[in-house]
């Protein structure tokens, strides 16, 4: 699933994942930084480099239930959460 920056709120089975896809129509620098998580999770394994470029894809898998919070760094008003359940 490629999901946009400003996706909102997500429901998510565990062991489901999901892909950002930086696309050439928002060519402008953007990432995926996770902001807060269920324990256990860490945080650097959820979040990408600052800035990467058009084409860069990153796919994650939620395998521990509970609220995932992502935020762009870049541009703080695109955020995302993540509610994974069993």
């Amino acid at each position: 699933m490629s999901s946009p920056p400003n996706a909102g709120f997500v429901t998510w089975l565990a062991g489901r994942s999901i892909l950002w896809v930086w696309t050439a129509v928002n060519a402008d620098a953007h990432n995926v930084d996770l902001v807060s998580h269920p324990e256990g999770v860490s945080r650097l394994a959820f979040s990408t480099p600052s800035s990467p470029s058009v084409g860069f894809e990153f796919r994650r898998t939620f395998r521990v239930p509970g609220t995932y919070n992502f935020v762009c760094s870049i541009h703080h008003n695109m955020i995302m959460r993540v509610e994974v359940s069993k």
